[in-house]
């Protein structure tokens, strides 16, 4: 497979040889059109607004209030703080309160685990 003699090709052994590479050809695609740009159309995208557009707006800073009304209509929406967990150990759901709500929390201050020096 060389053209080597003496420890070369004693090195070499039947290693195969590069003769060539070859460079697939760039995948071919189709150009994309661009859209034709309508600035009269009356037409307007209908759906919910982004926060960002809400708040870059002069004069509406509030956010609009969320209409769950259609979600309650198709799923089974519980507002309490309690919630229906499926309990591993006991194989049957369990009642426990897991959500919390920030206007009902009542703070508290942490507790201190170690004198701080001046400096900290």
């Amino acid at each position: 497979a060389h053209d080597e003699e003496g420890e070369l090709a004693d090195v070499f052994g039947n290693m195969p040889i590069v003769t060539g590479i070859q460079k697939a050809l760039p995948t071919p695609y189709k150009k994309k059109k661009q859209p034709a740009n309508k600035g009269n159309s009356k037409k307007k995208k209908v759906g919910r607004k982004s926060s960002a557009s809400v708040a870059s707006t002069p004069g509406k800073e509030e956010e609009e209030e969320f209409d769950s009304r259609t979600l309650r209509r198709k799923y089974k929406i519980l507002s309490g703080e309690e919630a229906y967990l499926w309990d591993d150990s006991a194989d049957d759901t369990a009642d426990l309160k897991i959500i919390a709500y920030a206007s009902e929390l009542e703070p508290s201050d942490l507790p201190i685990g170690a004198t701080r020096k001046k400096s900290e």
